[in-house]
């Protein structure tokens, strides 16, 4: 796993922790890998996370 990927599961992990539930994903920020990693590590439920692309 690459630092960039890391760094964007860890803050999606915070934005979850600090009370955001809308995420935007984009194949051009090339995200997608790190996001899914942060909801399932997440303290929230994934039916309470609001996924765009």
């Amino acid at each position: 796993m690459s630092k960039g990927c890391q760094d964007v599961i860890n803050a999606v992990k915070w934005a979850l922790d600090s009370g955001y539930r809308h995420i935007d994903i984009a194949a051009i920020y090339k995200n997608e890998e790190g996001v899914d990693q942060g909801i399932q590590e997440g303290s929230v439920d994934r039916k309470n996370v609001f996924v765009v692309s």
